[in-house]
Order: C-alpha cells, then structure tokens, then sequence
C-alpha cells in the first residue's frame, strides 16, 4: 500500500507536467493555424485540434471523477494490504486512460499522414 501511494503522488506530480505540455502544445498548433491560414481548411488539422480539444477536456472530467474514490481510498485504508475494491476502481481509471491515450494516437497519425 506503500509503494501504491507513493505511485500515485508520483503520477499527480507527472500529470501537472502532462497539462501544461498539453496547453503549450495546444497554444503553439492554432499559432501555427493563424500563421498559415490554409490549415483551416485542411480536414487533418481541423480533425486534430477537435480531438486534441476531447482528450484534454476529459482529463479534468472524466479522469478526475475516476481517480476521486481511488484517491480516498488510499487515504482512508489502513494496513498494508491493498484493498479488492481498488482493483475494480482501478480498471476504470486505466480504460479511460488507455482511451485518451488513443486518442493522442491518432491525432499523431493524422499529423504525420496528413490523410485529407
């Protein structure tokens, strides 16, 4: 349970470095979209912010609201012994996760492809 905590606080400290890259990215992809114009007619790009937009939005929603009950059942329980209902609790956060995930991939393959 000691190492699970200590995982998590690590995991808090590396998502603050996730949303601030985020934003920055964000900021520089439409200052390159406002430098050449064109871009906003391209079915890539427009595709890309749209889904870069759903993957950063869902950080502070979808995976806040999931990691909420593991974070107080870290707090709460006592003992070593890690706990059944973290493993349930858990699956969730990391299908999410592996969601957003994907997500970022394909926005990658679209900016490498630049498909349509």
């Amino acid at each position: 349970m000691t190492e699970l905590r200590h995982a998590y606080a690590l995991r808090n400290k590396l998502h603050q470095f996730v949303m601030i890259g985020g934003t920055l990215l964000l900021v520089t992809g439409l200052w390159m979209g406002f430098l050449n114009m064109y871009l906003f007619q391209q079915g890539w790009y427009i595709t890309s912010l749209i889904l870069f937009l759903l993957a950063l939005a869902s950080g502070p929603t979808v995976l806040v609201s999931s990691s909420k009950p593991i974070k107080a059942l870290l707090k709460e329980h006592k003992g070593e012994d890690i706990p059944a209902e973290y493993f349930t609790l858990s699956k969730r956060l990391f299908f999410y996760e592996n969601l957003i995930n994907t997500l970022f991939l394909i926005i990658i393959a679209l900016m490498i492809t630049k498909p349509f």
